[in-house]
C-alpha cells in the first residue's frame, strides 16, 4: 500500500505504485506513461500540486477535457482514466478504513469525523467514540478495520491537526465530504440504489439483529431507514463485543 504524505512527491508515488504492480512491463510502460503525462500537465497548470494528495477531482476534469481539445479519442481518454483511477486507489487506504468503520464497527459519521490521533489505540485494537451527549465510549476493533487503519496510519499526512481522518489539505474531514466519498464510492460498484452513511450503520445494526446477538428493534414505521439503539444493556465487555464484530464481519 501506498505510503504518500504531504512531503512526498507526486513522483516518487508513482514510482512505487508501478514498482509494486503484479503486471506485465508492457502494462507497467503503459500505466507510466498516461500517468506521467497526467504529472507533467499538472505542473504546467497548477504549481501547488507537489504530491498526490494535492490532486484534486477538478484536476482530473480539466486534464479529461483537455484531452479532448488536443484530439484524442473517447477510447484513449477512457483508458488514460482507468489507469489514473488505479493510481490515485493505490495511494488513497484513507477511504477503505473510514470505510471500513462505518460498515463494520455500526460507527455514525458525526463519530468517525471527531476521532483524534490519540483516541485510537492499535495495541489494545481499541477506539475511543465521542458518543451523543458528551459521552465517551470505547469500543473493540475487528481484524480487518484494524489492519484497514494500520495501513491508512503508514499514508496518514504528517500534519498539525490530530484528526484520524484528514482531506487533502490536511485538515479533519467534514460530514460532507465523508458523505460524497459514500456516494462515489456508492456508484463505482455500481448499486444503484442510493447509498448513504447512515445506511451503512443501518446494514451493520440489521446484520448483527439478524443473526440473534443483539436485541435491535426499529422506529414505527422504518422511516428513513433508522434504528434505535439497544433495548436493553446486554453488558457486553470489549472481548465478547469484539467476538461479534469478527462473527458478524462482512
Amino acid at each position: 500500500m501506498g505510503t504518500s504524505t504531504l512531503h512526498t512527491t507526486i513522483e516518487s508515488s508513482l514510482d512505487q505504485f508501478l514498482n509494486e504492480l503484479y503486471k506485465s512491463l508492457s502494462t507497467i510502460q503503459t500505466y507510466r506513461t498516461d500517468i506521467q503525462q497526467l504529472i507533467t500537465w499538472l505542473h504546467a497548470n497548477d504549481v501547488t500540486v507537489i504530491g498526490a494528495l494535492h490532486v484534486t477531482s477538478s484536476h482530473i476534469k480539466d486534464y479529461l477535457r483537455y484531452l479532448a481539445d488536443q484530439g484524442r479519442t473517447g477510447t484513449t481518454c477512457a483508458r488514460k482514466l482507468v489507469s489514473i483511477h488505479l493510481f490515485f486507489t493505490y495511494l488513497d487506504p484513507r477511504d477503505y478504513a473510514l470505510l471500513q468503520l462505518l460498515s463494520q464497527a455500526g460507527i455514525r459519521v458525526s463519530e468517525v469525523i471527531a476521532i483524534r490521533l490519540s483516541e485510537l489505540d492499535l495495541e489494545h485494537a481499541t477506539l475511543t467514540l465521542h458518543r451523543k451527549g458528551s459521552r465517551k465510549c470505547k469500543i473493540p476493533l475487528e481484524k480487518k478495520t484494524l489492519h484497514a487503519l494500520q495501513s491508512y496510519l503508514a499514508a496518514r499526512p504528517v500534519t498539525p491537526d490530530q484528526h484520524l481522518f484528514l482531506n487533502y489539505r490536511g485538515q479533519g474531514l467534514s460530514i460532507g465530504g465523508v458523505r460524497k466519498m459514500v456516494e462515489k464510492y456508492a456508484r463505482c460498484a455500481g448499486i444503484p440504489k442510493k447509498i448513504s452513511c447512515h445506511s451503512l450503520y443501518f446494514t451493520c445494526s440489521i446484520r448483527s439483529s439478524v443473526l440473534g446477538m443483539i436485541d435491535f428493534y426499529p422506529k414505527t414505521p422504518l422511516r428513513n431507514e433508522r434504528m434505535r439503539t439497544q433495548k436493553k444493556d446486554m453488558g457486553l465487555g470489549l472481548e465478547e463485543l469484539r467476538k461479534l464484530m469478527e462473527y458478524t464481519s462482512l
